[in-house]
């Protein structure tokens, strides 16, 4: 090869080099500058899943009366039942960190006793309770708290017992009924993965028919009327748990 050509070659490579170099830099320019924006993305699905207890305050009237009337009966006084424990359990998957499809399970307390002479007589009102439903993120304090709103589906499942026909066994009965609950939450946003909350809401559940071991339906002693449980009402947990 002449060694003029020899000569074009290699300046040429050399011009190939020098022309690299200011890519190269500007190359590396443009990922620095990505890097930040993209560290920022966050995946569009998330995860937490929580416990709570809590308080429920129960709209009790048909038992409260008839629990009255057993008292007035017997020369017996009896606290109306009006509220007990509540415990959750809850699951959510989030979208984009601003709405969560959620599953959850919650149990009901429920109990007032009175003493009599011969015994002490007991009316329980225990619930378990599978909700379905969703949150929304309203607004979101950094380094604070996120604001939540939603609502679910109730789907509960309720044993009614009582001693009170002389039984030194409970009588059961059961039922079943749906309702709904609407609640707003305050829920920490700093220490993740743990979150720390607390949630206030309305719960709006009556079970309407219980029915007894041989699939009757079960009514009060005393008034004749259907066995019926309201645990309509507000509601509060205290929860805490992690979100991923």
């Amino acid at each position: 090869m002449p060694w003029r050509e020899i000569h074009r070659t290699e300046n040429d490579n050399v011009e190939e080099k020098e022309m690299i170099k200011p890519a190269l830099t500007l190359l590396v320019i443009v990922v620095l500058s990505v890097i930040p924006s993209q560290s920022a993305w966050t995946f569009p699905i998330g995860f937490s899943g929580h416990g709570g207890i809590g308080m429920g305050y129960y709209s009790m009237k048909e038992l409260n009366d008839h629990i009255n009337i057993t008292g007035q009966t017997i020369h017996t006084s009896f606290p109306d039942l009006s509220n007990g424990i509540n415990l959750k359990l809850e699951g959510r998957v989030w979208f984009f960190e601003r709405f969560a499809i959620t599953g959850g399970y919650e149990h009901y307390y429920g109990e007032t006793e009175g003493a009599t002479e011969e015994a002490t007589l007991m009316f329980k009102a225990p619930a378990n309770v599978y909700t379905v439903g969703g949150v929304l993120k309203v607004i979101s304090f950094p380094v604070s708290v996120d604001l939540h709103i939603g609502g679910y589906v109730c789907f509960a499942r309720s044993v009614y017992g009582t001693n009170e026909e002389g039984s030194r066994r409970l009588a059961e009965f059961k039922g079943n009924e749906n309702g709904y609950q609407l609640f707003a939450e305050a829920a920490t946003n700093f220490i993740r993965p743990l979150e720390f909350g607390i949630q206030l809401g309305y719960r709006g559940l009556k079970i309407k028919s219980f029915e007894d071991r041989y699939g009757d339906i079960a009514h009060f002693p005393t008034t004749r009327d259907r066995i019926q449980l309201d645990y309509s009402g507000v509601f509060f947990y205290v929860t805490a748990g992690f979100r991923i």
